[in-house]
């Protein structure tokens, strides 16, 4: 069997659960990126001499915003490795709404930059976009959706020897071009 083509009726899709386990992974990472993140801005605030409770509930709002946002994303991702459909549906929405989000600020960043900088404020969030729909689409075909059928997750408790891994889908390596390039993008704009 090939990597496009769907396998055959009761047998298992290790391609496409690959690719739901690499989504999986990552929105974990990022959950715990985010987490960190809120407890970073949290302390930093605290020690400027505001204190934990006017870091939280006073002065910075965004830490809400970033505790949600981790609680989702590792929800997400765990939910994704389990082959939830729910995780799948609900990854779709949040890929849609930073897919919008990503081309408007493609449109709207990269005034007053010029040479290098605007390829580079343009190219880096078009890998994203490109990324994003490539992730939508191998979440929204039929493949994705059997996968995530009671029929199946059935299948996957009496074929325990049959394994997938996140590092066999192309969505495992695509996340760390886009933090590299990411990295790589930000360091060139930041440089005068």
């Amino acid at each position: 069997m090939k990597d496009d083509e769907a396998p055959e009726r009761g047998s298992r899709d290790l391609v496409m659960e690959s690719h739901f386990m690499a989504i999986g992974f990552w929105y974990r990472v990022f959950g715990v990126m985010t987490f960190l993140s809120a407890a970073f801005l949290i302390l930093t605030s605290a020690t400027k001499g505001g204190g934990i409770k006017e870091a939280v509930g006073g002065e910075f709002p965004i830490v809400f915003v970033l505790l949600f946002s981790s609680v989702l994303q590792f929800s997400i991702g765990h939910y994704m490795s389990k082959f939830s459909n729910s995780a799948r549906l609900f990854c779709i929405f949040a890929l849609v709404i930073a897919l919008a989000f990503t081309v408007w600020s493609i449109a709207n960043s990269t005034g007053g930059l010029s040479g290098i900088k605007r390829i580079v404020s343009i190219a880096v969030p078009s890998i994203l976009v490109f990324f994003s729909l490539s992730m939508i689409y191998a979440l929204s075909i039929p493949r994705a959706a059997r996968v995530c059928r009671k029929e199946y997750l059935e299948l996957l408790k009496n074929t325990p020897d049959q394994k997938s891994r996140p590092v066999d889908s192309p969505f495992f390596y695509g996340f760390m071009i886009i933090i590299v390039a990411g990295i790589a993008g930000n360091l060139i704009l930041v440089v005068k």
